[in-house]
């Protein structure tokens, strides 16, 4: 019995799955041979990928069904690298994708909107010129 409460879960709570639907930013978790077993919707829009079908499915598949160019991610993915690269996609313009490892040995991806956060520091710095910025699920 205490084997069972110790083993990691395969698929998010529903309360933490509606968290990490809540979240700003677009977040992929792999699994350590590489297939995804979560996509948020944010990472969904950014990506122009159907999370539901991207869940099941080994990362370097979402290359040809993707508005993002996946290449440096998988690059890094292989060398066992983790960092930032930029990428970009017609529709959202500039993303930050951020690559870090798990300790089970998947990892996790998370996109950020550069428009969206530099419209967020515009208006936490109290910038004048900070105007209402929809976030990318609402600019579709």
């Amino acid at each position: 019995m205490a084997s069972e409460a110790m083993k990691p879960a395969t698929t998010p709570t529903p309360d933490l799955r509606a968290a990490l639907e809540a979240l700003p930013d677009g977040l992929i978790v792999l699994d350590a041979q590489g297939t995804v077993v979560f996509c948020n919707r944010e990472a969904g829009m950014m990506a122009a990928i159907d999370p539901g079908l991207a869940t099941g499915t080994p990362f370097a598949h979402l290359r040809g069904a993707s508005g993002l160019n996946w290449l440096p991610v998988e690059e890094m993915l292989e060398a066992g690298r983790a960092g930032n690269v930029m990428l970009r996609n017609e529709t959202v313009g500039a993303v930050l994708v951020t690559l870090r490892r798990s300790a089970e040995g998947g990892h996790a991806i998370t996109l950020r909107d550069l428009a969206v956060l530099d419209h967020a520091r515009r208006q936490v710095t109290g910038s004048r010129e900070a105007t209402a910025f929809p976030p990318t699920a609402e600019r579709r």
